[in-house]
């Protein structure tokens, strides 16, 4: 949808009685947040997200004083201040992600006035830096995103973990610094999370809420120790890009618990762990996106993989898996991406019941697709990706194949012994144009 931005003034005075208004993901070609908006003092909810405006957004949304949802996020906007946000008594939702703080004096001071604030995102602001004593106090704080500010202080601020009602925390890409062990926080759902990475004494956390929490892309150290398995709403878990270094096997283990039940989202890529998979891996039966890529787990792949049942998304690649691929992972049927080249797998890869793969990267391994002939089986699915490079197929491409090549849009069959020409038509070319 496109609006004219002077045709929408013209209209707007007409709907001065509005408690609802969302005009995100249009283009207003960087013009300023009309002023008029402020004179709609019933509405109850703002939403400008990703809607083309920029320059300054104008401090007389402050008089809106009704708001409970207010959603600024992907214009190209900055602030000078936000001393107006203390005439939203009734703000609940606040997102002012990639607007621009930096120049706004004592951001969180004034942000911290709104009382009755549930969820706070600034994720990509700019902000320079981040208050590492308890100056604030978002005590009613069930969300709270930091993520890509690339603060000048590198140490994550003990009041983070004190707020006791969180439920979603986002501090990844942040080159925050510490081994866990050093940080200290009063207790709540989210500091029991992280106080579980570092200490053996018991905790349990039983809120009926889900728990996600995202701490990747810093530079933080540690050990998930066994008590982590206790938190039981514990949803997703993202801590990639930091230096977790520890064996794979000890990080399954600490995972045990009531945790098995609710965890979906594991992803712990690029964080310098090591050692074999074990059949812990197995119980996970309702995860639905796990990633290990590009560490150093070695030894095969178990057959308890079969297990898994719910998993949608498979990331091992870049590791030293080695031995022969598990014939069972047929049974991961709900499976849409697997990605697990480079490493050191053998064994024949059977296509049968995968029939939701619509992303398949196996390249720079010693497998075979069902006995060294090309997978006719396979060629029926609807496949976006699929990158076979250096697994010694010898065999023709069967025509069916091409006849399927329109879904395509990366496909790599190099180094291998595939013959027979490529067919001439209209469909392939059409695809790779």
């Amino acid at each position: 949808m496109r609006i004219v931005a002077n045709e929408w003034e013209l209209s707007a005075t007409a709907l001065l009685h509005l408690n609802y208004l969302d005009l995100s993901y249009n283009n207003f070609n960087g013009t300023q947040i009309p002023r008029f908006l402020s004179s709609m003092g019933s509405l109850r909810f703002l939403n400008l997200s990703n809607a083309g405006y920029g320059g300054v957004i104008p401090y007389h949304l402050g008089n809106l004083s009704n708001l409970h949802y207010l959603n600024l996020e992907g214009n190209d906007s900055y602030v000078n201040n936000l001393q107006w946000l203390s005439g939203l008594p009734l703000l609940q939702h606040l997102d002012m992600s990639y607007v621009n703080l930096s120049i706004a004096f004592d951001r969180l001071h004034d942000i911290n006035k709104l009382s009755s604030l549930l969820e706070l995102q600034l994720s990509n602001c700019a902000l320079p830096y981040i208050p590492l004593t308890p100056s604030v106090n978002f005590s009613s704080l069930t969300t709270l995103d930091l993520s890509s500010n690339h603060f000048e202080n590198t140490l994550i601020p003990s009041w983070i973990f004190g707020l006791r009602n969180m439920l979603s925390l986002d501090l990844s890409d942040n080159d925050f610094q510490a081994t866990i062990s050093t940080l200290q926080f009063p207790i709540s759902c989210i500091s029991l999370f992280i106080l579980s990475l570092s200490t053996l004494a018991p905790i349990s956390c039983r809120v009926q809420s889900p728990i996600f929490i995202d701490l990747s892309y810093n530079e933080l150290g540690g050990k998930l120790q066994r008590s982590l398995g206790n938190l039981c709403n514990l949803r997703e878990v993202i801590l990639s890009s930091n230096h977790w270094s520890q064996e794979i096997s000890e990080i399954l283990k600490s995972l045990l618990g009531c945790l098995l039940h609710s965890l979906e989202f594991l992803k712990l890529s690029h964080v310098q762990i090591s050692g074999h998979l074990n059949n812990e891996l197995g119980q996970f039966k309702n995860i639905l996106i796990l990633s290990f890529w590009n560490n150093s787990i070695s030894g095969p792949i178990l057959e308890s993989i079969r297990n898994l049942t719910s998993l949608r998304f498979l990331n091992l690649s870049y590791n030293r898996f080695n031995g022969t691929f598990p014939q069972n992972f047929r049974q991961l049927s709900k499976l849409t991406n697997l990605f697990i080249e480079s490493n050191m797998l053998n064994g024949v890869f059977i296509f049968s019941n995968l029939t939701r793969l619509n992303i398949f990267y196996a390249f720079e391994n010693q497998l075979t697709l069902d006995g060294q002939n090309f997978p006719l089986g396979f060629v029926h699915k609807v496949i976006f990706a699929f990158w076979i490079s250096n697994i010694g197929i010898s065999d023709m491409v069967p025509s069916s194949f091409w006849n399927l090549s329109s879904n395509f849009k990366f496909l790599n069959l190099s180094h291998n012994q595939i013959y027979r020409e490529i067919p001439n038509s209209q469909m392939i070319l059409s695809t790779f144009s």
